[in-house]
């Protein structure tokens, strides 16, 4: 009886093992199509073993997922790891894991001229991106300040860049008298050997107007009502600027 009873047990678990043997599943996966996104799926499809099938998708916090996915797929993933079980009706159970991933995010890359004068729109930004890398863009004729750049790719991905175009970087020293000096110090604008009436522009790195005043010719010390900071300065002889430069108060 003994023998019976073992060769019996034998004869189930080898039946058991065989059904679970035939078990099997195939898994398809979207991962989501822009980073950040929750559009990934993952979808097991078991087939062998006994139906009907229960198929339970845990995120890796272990928290069932199913929910998100509707009838065993769906379309509510964001980028990470995730966990199934698939369990027949003979309470056979097989388990693996998929890993969702983010495309890459879209950047570029860019040149920019800032402009030459506060009054100027000749700054210009030429760039290109991880979306058509062999393509250039020009945008020119621009002023001092932020310009914002907008790209969108074929699935709908988008992304936003600020490129601030400085005052202050575009202006070069220029001198049409090499005479004339013009220095601060002790919260004063010293300007030497003005040899005729001319007008004298300042600017913060905003661009906002600090001075703009007429200047006699001679020596001539203006007190500066202003912050300690880097500014700008045009010195203008009727329509001809004769010497722009910047000056660190």
């Amino acid at each position: 009886m003994k023998l019976f009873l073992f060769f019996s047990i034998l004869a189930i678990s080898l039946s058991s093992f065989s059904q679970c043997e035939d078990l099997d599943f195939d898994t398809t996966i979207y991962h989501p199509t822009c980073p950040g996104f929750s559009d990934g799926s993952i979808l097991a499809a078991p087939f062998g073993g006994l139906e009907p099938y229960t198929i339970v998708y845990t995120n890796t916090d272990g928290d069932v997922v199913n929910d998100l996915m509707g009838p065993g797929t769906g379309n509510s993933l964001h980028a990470g790891w995730y966990y199934y079980e698939i369990t027949d009706a003979d309470g056979c159970t097989l388990r693996d894991s998929a890993l969702l991933v983010d495309p890459d995010a879209i950047e570029i890359d860019y040149e920019m001229t800032d402009p030459t004068h506060p009054d100027s729109c000749d700054g210009s930004i030429r760039f290109w991106s991880t979306i058509a890398p062999d393509d250039v863009y020009e945008l020119e004729d621009l002023c001092y300040g932020v310009v914002t750049v907008s790209l969108i790719n074929e699935h709908g991905c988008d992304a936003t860049f600020d490129i601030e175009l400085a005052l202050w970087l575009g202006i070069n020293d220029h001198n049409a008298n090499d005479l004339i000096e013009i220095y601060a110090f002790n919260n004063r604008l010293y300007i030497n050997n003005i040899n005729q009436a001319s007008i004298l522009t300042l600017y913060d790195l905003s661009g906002r107007l600090v001075e703009h005043r007429q200047i006699n010719e001679g020596n001539q010390i203006i007190e500066l009502n202003t912050e300690s900071g880097v500014y700008i300065y045009t010195l203008q002889v009727g329509n001809k600027v004769v010497k722009t430069g910047k000056i660190i108060y």
